[in-house]
């Protein structure tokens, strides 16, 4: 004896089915919503609400088991959640208006775009801008070139300035730059100048003439047969007591016996 199947009670019937009728040998499927029943009412085929006129949305339209809902593209969002039009996201609004540019941002529909200051290139991320070295390429400068951020200055070498735009040379003689305590001389030179010492003097730190002490040199370089004084720029040559000076360098005895004699009777030299 055969016995009828309950496939309602029996949890046979699709999950879509809200309502289930059983019939004798079979049943019947009344469907949820976004659901079509089949051929023999035994099943749900679920409706691809996208299919006619995008589903309503605007832009983009996802169908899903039983439902859909609209989506939009990159750089729009819907503009509620039971929406089905898009809006446009200003992508600039955040950071005060620049947004995630460096500098300057600019909102497109849809999207957005980045500009950075004068002297900045746009780097390929599309949002850093870095700075332009101009001294590699446009500037002209006539000696030296300075970069800076956004920009470069010229300048000139040591020893020249800038007259309307141009480098001269700077005669540093003008400000007596050499020792002043001798007679020094100043020569300039492009971009810079020396310093001559007088005879007995040494050139020190550029500008300075430094005494040279001639006494500390030995006896054969200075000349002098027994005493040698320093002078600035000079020395002098001296005796010992008992002596006295023959010529600059040269010293003989003195015979005190001869002229003047301190003793009372004989006197030996």
């Amino acid at each position: 004896m055969c016995v009828d199947v309950n496939e309602c009670s029996e949890g046979l019937a699709p999950a879509a089915c809200a309502t289930c009728l059983n019939l004798e040998g079979s049943f019947d499927c009344e469907c949820s919503s976004g659901y079509l029943q089949n051929d023999d009412n035994t099943d749900c085929i679920d409706i691809n609400e996208c299919d006619e006129n995008n589903g309503g949305c605007e832009q983009i339209c996802l169908n899903s088991p039983g439902s859909m809902k609209c989506a939009c593209h990159s750089g729009y969002s819907l503009r509620s959640n039971t929406s089905s039009t898009c809006s446009d996201i200003n992508e600039c609004a955040p950071n005060d208006g620049q947004g995630p540019c460096d500098h300057f941002c600019e909102n497109l529909d849809g999207s957005f775009q980045c500009h950075c200051i004068g002297g900045y290139n746009l780097q390929e991320s599309g949002l850093e801008c870095l700075d332009v070295n101009e001294c590699d390429s446009i500037a002209e400068c006539e000696q030296a070139c300075v970069n800076s951020p956004g920009s470069y200055k010229c300048r000139c070498f040591n020893g020249y300035q800038n007259i309307n735009g141009s480098c001269v040379d700077v005669d540093e003689c003008l400000a007596s730059p050499c020792d002043q305590n001798v007679i020094s001389t100043c020569s300039n030179s492009i971009g810079g100048f020396s310093c001559l010492c007088p005879p007995g003097f040494i050139l020190t730190n550029h500008t300075v003439c430094t005494d040279i002490d001639e006494c500390a040199a030995s006896a054969a370089d200075h000349g002098c047969s027994q005493l040698c004084v320093n002078n600035p720029g000079s020395y002098t040559c001296g005796c010992h007591a008992g002596y006295t000076k023959v010529g600059d360098k040269g010293c003989i005895d003195l015979n005190e016996c001869s002229t003047n004699s301190p003793c009372q009777h004989d006197c030996q030299n």
